[in-house]
């Protein structure tokens, strides 16, 4: 039986190597989940740390300072040491460190907890945090419920799928709303991007999607697909699924099989049960243009057309006795 005082110094050493492991290797990690990583370890840190200080006569406000130094300083370290280990140094993690620790320093005080003068700023702070986090799982909820319809951006939330662009209800191919995006000058590569992947897309025949061009003017896409495996291997061109297509102004109604997504990549096939984003971007723009997303999904080709006089024939004709039972 594990000592209760052991189990957060157990937690701490099972956490720490998360910090340096590729964030490719924990896709089985649904990004709400991960992204609150940082708030729950040092969470603990800072639960650990107010129980020991608990033994001082120090007030709980030196405590505080002294806590969020620590955890300023140590996820900072980290934060230092991430890209060495293929991840990105973020000013948003050491914030959330700052955050968890000091939730974790309020709850090793319980019985200061609503007489501290920065107790309910601390839990104001906390709850801003976790409703991203809690937005996301629920719409990850929806989208599994929604799949293979991946955004017809009818539900609140879905939005939060994307990288870029503001629903609408201006212009619809189904539905009432669509994903407004605007390309900007000054930017390499503007668009939008799937930037969490939903679903198998194993068994379906297509991937489809419809845009609205907005200009007058014909207008050039590019879809990128990618899945997991090839962010692990480097993100190289040839790797991916690329494919540009012209827009004609108006709606463009557009399919991909998923075959030639597979087939893409030069040295393998891509892995449709894995996909981590699809892409949808122009090459540099010298005036704001938009265009309109609407009905992302995946469809399966109708199976082959019986003949009404087939039918009709087969219902009429009861089956022979001489195959009637006789096995699959």
């Amino acid at each position: 039986m594990i000592r209760t005082w052991l189990l957060p110094f157990i937690l701490i050493a099972c956490a720490t190597p998360l910090f340096f492991i590729e964030r490719a290797t924990l896709g089985f990690l649904p990004d709400p989940v991960f992204s609150l990583g940082h708030i729950a370890f040092f969470g603990i840190l800072g639960y650990v740390a107010g129980r020991v200080l608990r033994c001082t006569r120090m007030s709980l406000s030196r405590q505080a300072v002294l806590v969020l130094t620590g955890a300023f300083v140590l996820g900072g370290s980290i934060e230092l040491i991430q890209p060495y280990f293929g991840r990105t140094a973020l000013w948003s993690d050491v914030w959330q460190n700052m955050v968890g620790a000091a939730v974790g320093l309020l709850l090793a005080h319980p019985r200061d907890l609503l007489r501290s003068w920065w107790a309910l700023p601390v839990l104001g702070v906390l709850a801003l945090e976790l409703r991203p986090p809690a937005l996301l799982l629920w719409d990850d909820h929806v989208a599994r419920q929604q799949f293979p319809v991946i955004s017809t951006f009818e539900t609140r939330f879905e939005h939060l799928r994307w990288s870029e662009g503001v629903v609408v209800a201006e212009q619809a191919r189904s539905g009432e709303r669509s994903l407004r995006v605007a390309l900007e000058p000054g930017l390499r590569w503007p668009g939008t991007a799937l930037r969490r992947g939903i679903g198998d897309w194993q068994g379906f025949d297509a991937f489809e999607f419809s845009v609205h061009n907005d200009d007058g003017a014909p207008m050039r896409l590019t879809v990128a697909i990618r899945d997991r495996e090839h962010t692990r291997r480097g993100g190289a061109y040839r790797d991916r699924f690329n494919r540009r297509f012209e827009l004609a102004p108006g709606w463009n109604d557009i399919r991909i099989p998923i075959a030639e997504i597979a087939a893409a990549p030069e040295e393998r096939t891509l892995d449709v049960s894995d996909i981590e984003y699809v892409i949808f971007f122009t090459g540099k723009v010298e005036a704001t243009r938009t265009f309109h997303l609407d009905a992302v999904r995946l469809t399966r080709d109708p199976g082959p057309e019986v003949p009404p006089e087939v039918e009709s024939s087969a219902e009429a004709s009861p089956p022979s006795p001489a195959t009637e039972g006789s096995g699959p």
